[in-house]
């Protein structure tokens, strides 16, 4: 390919400096400028408004030799393109390109596409429809991307000579976008911020004989060339990086330690599955320190599920139950299940003595991890409710049942027995003592009691209150307590 390149010196050198670097072409550089009254006599002169803008005879001779591949670069006053174009375009045809300049130096240059410098970083398409590439001079680092180039072609032609339209075609329908899983967690993250909670980002890799020590190496997944053996197992828990992150920061003097994560634990496919991909659930864990003794160790369980339910509501999810139950890492008879809509989604309760203790830890631990995309699957979008336009009225039932009947229990016969007239049921205390006989508890609920037409009475409320307590007697056997 051969491009003639034509303009001032400096001008015409640089961009015939640039075409050569592209590639294999053969570059033609005519000067003009100072040898100008020389060249008159014998070339070619266009003029536009006194001024010369192209003047040499080898213009025309190498305007007459172009092939079909082969092109014309003029480089001219940025002023002078509109009175050069159409003299220029009639003598040597359509394949020529204008450079414009600005006080003598070359504003940008557009290139034939399909050359050896097709690999420019710019692109603009001419009024012909055909591509070409567009490349800004070095000394124009702001010029990047295309909108750089549309914006700088609007600035010499003038922003008041663009008229005004609309920016596209409106739109009939909107497409809501949905926040990331990472963005809605962050409802429980303020959650648990405001509950003295520290967040931290603990390695994937655990030791695999610590997994196995803890007996729950069952889904573990054993890595190749390992760095270290504490580091060669994908971990199938968080809680015993929360333990050893609540050690860290014992043995550097703090006493009062509260933890959590967000992040996925790795179950390898056993049994039929065997040959499947590993599940990556993602998980919320969180430990606190609880004390010595076992009422300390009670209060910080309580403490912890009402942080988790808050965590729970503050994801819009549906309330969670708790179930008794048994796991390994928690200490038995103090571990519930986490329910949701018949879903197991994890445990909570006190950390096994064993756990903490291999992590040379004194006192007492409380602790919970859950799945939580579940929780996000089944979260709601919140909807204002109306105030309510009568008054409410509240009862408390102090129920003694034997140590093995569960609060969960008593709340569901009391709402079963209460009707439609029950608004809110709550267990708010728990006593053993001299008023409650030995190998029983006492359970004192707050009852809330509301109708939408009108405002109850005593008579109506103690109506229910009496159908609570038959149906508590018939079905555990409870008594109560004034």
């Amino acid at each position: 390919m051969r491009v003639c390149v034509f303009g001032a010196g400096a001008i015409g050198g640089y961009i015939a400096a640039r075409l050569s670097a592209a590639g294999d072409v053969e570059v033609s550089c005519v000067a003009r400028g100072p040898h100008l009254a020389a060249m008159k006599a014998n070339g070619l002169t266009l003029r536009s408004g006194g001024e010369t803008l192209v003047t040499h005879p080898r213009l025309t001779d190498d305007a007459r030799e172009l092939g079909p591949q082969d092109f014309v670069v003029i480089a001219v006053k940025a002023h002078s393109l509109p009175a050069a174009a159409t003299s220029i375009q009639n003598l040597l045809g359509p394949r020529t390109a204008l450079v414009p300049a600005i006080n003598g130096v070359p504003w940008w240059y557009f290139y034939k596409s399909g050359g050896p410098w097709e690999n420019t970083r710019l692109q603009s398409v001419d009024p012909g429809g055909r591509l070409w590439d567009v490349l800004p001079p070095v000394f124009r680092l702001d010029v990047t991307i295309p909108e750089d180039l549309v914006e700088e072609v609007g600035r010499v032609y003038g922003y008041d000579r663009v008229p005004p339209t609309l920016p596209g075609r409106r739109h009939e329908k909107w497409t809501p976008s949905s926040p990331s899983i990472d963005r809605r967690l962050d409802a429980a993250r303020e959650v648990l911020a405001g509950a003295g909670f520290t967040e931290t980002w603990n390695p994937a890799l655990v030791s695999g004989k610590k997994l196995e020590d803890l007996r729950i190496a069952a889904h573990a997944m054993r890595v190749m060339n390992a760095l270290s053996d504490d580091m060669d197992t994908l971990r199938t828990s968080l809680l015993p990086s929360l333990i050893d992150a609540a050690a860290l920061n014992r043995d550097r003097g703090r006493l009062d330690i509260r933890v959590y994560e967000i992040a996925a634990a790795y179950l390898a496919p056993v049994g039929e599955h065997k040959a499947g991909q590993p599940e990556e659930p993602l998980r919320l864990a969180a430990a606190a320190s609880a004390g010595a003794s076992a009422d300390d160790g009670r209060i910080a369980f309580y403490r912890l599920k009402a942080v988790l339910d808050e965590c729970v509501g503050s994801l819009s999810a549906p309330a969670v139950a708790y179930q008794r139950a048994a796991a390994q890492l928690f200490h038995p008879g103090r571990c519930a299940a986490v329910v949701m809509d018949g879903r197991q989604l994890g445990y909570i309760g006190e950390v096994h003595p064993s756990v903490s203790a291999g992590a040379k830890l004194d006192g007492r631990y409380v602790a919970f991890e859950i799945d939580v995309e579940p929780l996000l699957a089944a979260a709601r979008i919140p909807r204002a409710q109306p105030l309510p336009r009568f008054p409410a009225v509240e009862r408390d039932l102090a129920v003694v049942v034997e140590e093995t009947v569960a609060a969960a229990a008593i709340l569901a016969a009391i709402k079963e027995s209460a009707g439609e007239l029950l608004e809110h049921a709550r267990a708010f205390d728990e006593y053993r003592g001299a008023q409650v006989p030995e190998g029983h508890k006492s359970i004192a609920f707050t009852l809330t009691f509301r109708s939408p037409e009108r405002t109850l009475t005593d008579a109506e409320v103690d109506t229910v209150i009496s159908e609570i307590r038959l149906g508590l007697e018939k079905r555990h056997r409870a008594r109560f307590r004034e």
